[in-house]
């Protein structure tokens, strides 16, 4: 039985231990704030048995296999240096860090302790995404040409999120999922990326973004994010006998497949109580068997990723 930890009380954190709980083979054993009051109440609303007021003491917990990251976004580069150096395996929220640097760095601090180390993106777990990688793969709609991916959340659901200091910003919270999605599906890097943005005036991150990417000449691909205005939160994969709709592709349990001709319009679904139980899964499965990467949740995926974002928020002038 593989034994977590817990660090943060975010929003987040209460799917991660449902999926702990159902992976089979895994058990949340401790969970940690900055304060011991929020800490304890956690605890006791998730029914977590013990609670520590420092990430330290979680650091220390013998009984702690790996130490689950839900931190705000720019404090997560030391707080995986941290838990490594302490001696625990990592999985943390996406992204990852916010340099392509300090992934590399980590994962060779991970390598040289023999640690995993992975990113934690739930999505391309999913039964639905690996059924869409293949029918891309086997040209069920024909040669796949265009995806068009939309998604919004409210802008204040946490109090950091628009703020560029803490790594905020939609840009940095949401476009990780395109990214690796189109990795994860075709199989291959993106060869060509850019974008422009919306600023929040009052907290410096973007409240609105629209990303275009390019896969080798087979694909393009834009994904409008926004923490401003509504939009539909859905995926189409356009191609050339037929097309995929999906809604919040990122922790999607169905999809509807529509041809160009006379075929009956397919519904695909597949129902789960927790998104987040199908990576927990292969996670604890990793490191039962000593590895210290993700062969499907890559290293080259994260570093890759991350030098994407850190490429295209630099060529943001404004």
């Amino acid at each position: 039985m593989i034994k977590y930890g817990i660090l943060s009380t975010a929003s987040i954190v209460p799917r991660f231990v449902k999926g702990v709980r159902e992976s089979g083979n895994g058990e949340v054993t401790a969970i940690a704030s900055r304060g011991e009051a929020k800490a304890k109440q956690k605890a006791e609303e998730l029914n977590i048995e013990k609670y520590y007021g420092s990430y330290e003491e979680l650091y220390e917990d013998k009984d702690v296999d790996v130490i689950y990251i839900a931190t705000i976004n720019f404090l997560h580069y030391q707080n995986i240096k941290d838990a490594l150096n302490a001696g625990k395996h990592v999985v943390c929220e996406k992204p990852m860090v916010l340099k392509k640097e300090e992934a590399i760095e980590l994962f060779g601090l991970a390598k040289e302790k023999g640690l995993f180390l992975v990113e934690a993106q739930k999505e391309i777990f999913l039964p639905i995404t690996n059924i869409v990688k293949d029918i891309v793969k086997n040209k069920e709609i024909g040669d796949v040409g265009l995806l068009d991916f939309s998604t919004s959340f409210p802008g204040d659901y946490n109090a950091w999120t628009l703020d560029l200091s803490k790594g905020g910003g939609v840009f940095f919270t949401n476009a990780v999922y395109c990214i690796e999605y189109l990795e994860y599906i075709f199989g291959k890097p993106i060869s060509l990326y850019s974008g422009m943005r919306l600023k929040s005036k009052e907290f410096g991150g973007d409240k609105e973004c629209i990303l275009n990417f390019k896969i080798d000449n087979e694909a393009l691909a834009t994904s409008k994010i926004s923490g401003y205005v509504k939009l539909l939160n859905k995926l189409f994969i356009y191609g050339s006998e037929g097309y995929i709709e999906m809604d919040n592709f990122y922790r999607a349990d169905k999809m509807t497949i529509h041809y160009y001709d006379d075929r009956v319009v397919k519904e695909v679904s597949y129902p789960m109580s927790c998104e987040m139980t199908f990576e927990v899964k292969h996670f604890n499965e990793c490191i039962e068997k000593g590895m210290i990467e993700s062969d499907i949740m890559t290293k080259d995926m994260t570093i890759h990723s991350v030098e994407i974002l850190e490429e295209i928020q630099n060529s943001w002038k404004c």
